[in-house]
Protein backbone atom coordinates (compact mmCIF):
# COMPACT_ATOMS: atom_id res chain seq x y z
CA UNK A 1 0.00 0.00 0.00
CA UNK A 2 1.39 3.40 -0.89
CA UNK A 3 0.74 6.50 1.12
CA UNK A 4 -1.47 8.97 -0.79
CA UNK A 5 0.40 11.86 -2.39
CA UNK A 6 0.55 14.80 -0.03
CA UNK A 7 2.64 17.96 -0.17
CA UNK A 8 4.70 18.29 3.00
CA UNK A 9 5.64 21.90 3.83
CA UNK A 10 8.08 22.37 6.68
CA UNK A 11 9.01 25.69 8.26
CA UNK A 12 12.59 26.72 9.06
CA UNK A 13 12.78 29.17 12.00
CA UNK A 14 11.37 27.67 15.18
CA UNK A 15 10.65 24.34 13.48
CA UNK A 16 13.80 22.90 11.86
CA UNK A 17 15.91 25.08 14.11
CA UNK A 18 15.02 26.15 17.64
CA UNK A 19 15.90 29.78 17.21
CA UNK A 20 15.28 32.38 14.55
CA UNK A 21 18.11 31.99 12.03
CA UNK A 22 16.79 34.73 9.75
CA UNK A 23 17.01 37.36 12.53
CA UNK A 24 20.45 36.09 13.59
CA UNK A 25 21.77 36.41 10.05
CA UNK A 26 20.14 39.83 9.58
CA UNK A 27 21.92 41.11 12.71
CA UNK A 28 25.29 39.60 11.78
CA UNK A 29 25.54 39.98 8.00
CA UNK A 30 26.64 43.21 6.43
CA UNK A 31 26.48 42.25 2.76
CA UNK A 32 26.76 38.53 2.23
CA UNK A 33 26.40 35.90 4.92
CA UNK A 34 29.10 33.36 5.39
CA UNK A 35 28.48 29.70 5.95
CA UNK A 36 30.47 30.09 9.17
CA UNK A 37 27.68 32.19 10.71
CA UNK A 38 25.15 29.46 9.92
CA UNK A 39 27.39 26.79 11.46
CA UNK A 40 27.92 28.97 14.55
CA UNK A 41 24.15 29.33 14.92
CA UNK A 42 23.60 25.57 14.55
CA UNK A 43 26.23 24.77 17.21
CA UNK A 44 24.38 26.84 19.80
CA UNK A 45 22.20 24.47 21.85
CA UNK A 46 19.57 27.15 22.49
CA UNK A 47 19.17 28.04 18.81
CA UNK A 48 20.47 25.05 16.84
CA UNK A 49 18.82 22.07 15.21
CA UNK A 50 15.49 20.97 16.64
CA UNK A 51 15.01 17.20 16.91
CA UNK A 52 17.57 16.44 14.16
CA UNK A 53 17.26 12.62 14.31
CA UNK A 54 13.47 12.80 14.10
CA UNK A 55 13.54 15.34 11.27
CA UNK A 56 16.14 13.30 9.38
CA UNK A 57 13.90 10.25 9.58
CA UNK A 58 10.88 12.28 8.47
CA UNK A 59 12.65 13.71 5.41
CA UNK A 60 14.08 10.31 4.44
CA UNK A 61 10.75 8.48 4.81
CA UNK A 62 8.90 11.13 2.82
CA UNK A 63 11.56 11.07 0.11
CA UNK A 64 11.61 7.27 -0.05
CA UNK A 65 7.83 7.28 -0.47
CA UNK A 66 7.95 9.81 -3.31
CA UNK A 67 6.24 12.57 -1.37
CA UNK A 68 6.92 16.18 -2.44
CA UNK A 69 8.68 18.19 0.27
CA UNK A 70 9.09 21.96 0.51
CA UNK A 71 10.78 24.16 3.05
CA UNK A 72 8.42 27.11 3.47
CA UNK A 73 10.06 30.06 5.18
CA UNK A 74 9.77 33.82 5.46
CA UNK A 75 13.59 33.95 5.58
CA UNK A 76 15.56 35.98 3.06
CA UNK A 77 18.44 33.50 3.24
CA UNK A 78 17.45 30.39 1.23
CA UNK A 79 21.11 29.62 0.60
CA UNK A 80 21.56 28.40 4.19
CA UNK A 81 18.87 25.71 3.93
CA UNK A 82 21.09 23.07 2.23
CA UNK A 83 23.60 23.60 5.06
CA UNK A 84 20.91 22.94 7.66
CA UNK A 85 19.61 19.87 5.82
CA UNK A 86 23.16 18.55 5.52
CA UNK A 87 23.74 19.10 9.25
CA UNK A 88 20.59 17.08 9.94
CA UNK A 89 22.36 14.27 8.10
CA UNK A 90 20.44 14.14 4.83
CA UNK A 91 22.09 12.86 1.66
CA UNK A 92 22.64 15.15 -1.31
CA UNK A 93 19.95 13.19 -3.19
CA UNK A 94 17.33 13.94 -0.55
CA UNK A 95 18.41 17.58 -0.24
CA UNK A 96 18.20 18.05 -4.01
CA UNK A 97 14.59 16.82 -4.01
CA UNK A 98 13.44 19.43 -1.48
CA UNK A 99 12.05 22.66 -2.91
CA UNK A 100 12.53 25.92 -1.02
CA UNK A 101 9.86 28.62 -1.04
CA UNK A 102 11.08 31.72 0.76
CA UNK A 103 10.00 35.29 1.21
CA UNK A 104 7.46 37.36 3.03
CA UNK A 105 3.82 36.37 2.86
CA UNK A 106 2.56 39.71 1.55
CA UNK A 107 4.78 39.26 -1.51
CA UNK A 108 3.46 35.74 -2.17
CA UNK A 109 -0.24 36.49 -1.92
CA UNK A 110 -2.48 34.75 0.62
CA UNK A 111 -1.82 35.14 4.37
CA UNK A 112 0.44 32.97 6.49
CA UNK A 113 2.15 30.19 4.55
CA UNK A 114 -0.73 29.74 2.10
CA UNK A 115 1.15 31.62 -0.63
CA UNK A 116 4.18 29.43 0.02
CA UNK A 117 2.00 26.32 -0.26
CA UNK A 118 0.59 27.55 -3.57
CA UNK A 119 4.12 28.17 -4.89
CA UNK A 120 5.22 24.68 -3.80
CA UNK A 121 2.20 23.07 -5.46
CA UNK A 122 3.01 24.95 -8.65
CA UNK A 123 6.66 23.84 -8.50
CA UNK A 124 5.71 20.18 -8.08
CA UNK A 125 2.88 20.52 -10.62
CA UNK A 126 0.30 19.43 -8.08
CA UNK A 127 -3.39 20.11 -8.49
CA UNK A 128 -5.40 22.00 -5.91
CA UNK A 129 -6.98 18.69 -4.86
CA UNK A 130 -3.64 17.31 -3.58
CA UNK A 131 -3.60 17.67 0.21
CA UNK A 132 -0.92 19.56 2.08
CA UNK A 133 0.47 19.12 5.58
CA UNK A 134 2.13 22.23 7.02
CA UNK A 135 4.54 21.78 9.92
CA UNK A 136 5.15 25.19 11.49
CA UNK A 137 5.77 26.71 14.94
CA UNK A 138 3.74 29.88 14.28
CA UNK A 139 0.13 29.41 15.35
CA UNK A 140 -1.11 32.09 12.95
CA UNK A 141 0.51 30.22 10.02
CA UNK A 142 -1.08 26.95 11.10
CA UNK A 143 -4.46 28.63 11.65
CA UNK A 144 -4.43 30.20 8.16
CA UNK A 145 -3.43 26.86 6.65
CA UNK A 146 -6.15 25.01 8.55
CA UNK A 147 -8.77 27.58 7.49
CA UNK A 148 -7.72 26.91 3.88
CA UNK A 149 -8.31 23.17 4.31
CA UNK A 150 -4.72 22.05 4.85
CA UNK A 151 -3.61 19.64 7.55
CA UNK A 152 -1.23 21.00 10.15
CA UNK A 153 1.23 20.01 12.81
CA UNK A 154 1.85 22.88 15.19
CA UNK A 155 5.53 22.70 16.10
CA UNK A 156 4.85 24.17 19.52
CA UNK A 157 8.19 25.11 21.07
CA UNK A 158 6.71 24.70 24.57
CA UNK A 159 5.10 21.31 24.30
CA UNK A 160 5.65 17.71 23.26
CA UNK A 161 2.95 17.69 20.58
CA UNK A 162 5.42 18.36 17.76
CA UNK A 163 7.46 15.23 18.51
CA UNK A 164 4.32 13.17 19.15
CA UNK A 165 2.65 14.26 15.91
CA UNK A 166 5.78 13.61 13.80
CA UNK A 167 6.04 10.21 15.49
CA UNK A 168 2.43 9.40 14.57
CA UNK A 169 3.05 10.44 10.98
CA UNK A 170 6.12 8.20 10.77
CA UNK A 171 4.10 5.31 12.26
CA UNK A 172 1.58 5.68 9.43
CA UNK A 173 4.36 5.23 6.88
CA UNK A 174 5.86 2.31 8.81
CA UNK A 175 2.43 0.67 8.98
CA UNK A 176 2.10 0.96 5.18
CA UNK A 177 5.51 -0.72 4.74
CA UNK A 178 4.61 -3.57 7.07
CA UNK A 179 1.26 -4.12 5.33
CA UNK A 180 2.91 -4.21 1.88
CA UNK A 181 5.51 -6.75 3.05
CA UNK A 182 2.80 -9.17 4.16
CA UNK A 183 0.58 -8.81 1.09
Amino acid sequence: MTHPKTLYCIDLDGTLVKGHLHNYLMMNCLEKCSNKLTYNFLQDFQRGLREPALMKELFEVLHKNGQPIAITTFSSFPEVIPIILSEIGLSEDVIASIHVVHGLAHKLGPPGKNGHIQQAKKHFQLGHDIPCLLIDDDVSNTNYAKQSGHSIIHANPFGPTFVDEIGKLLCQFRSDVIKSEFN
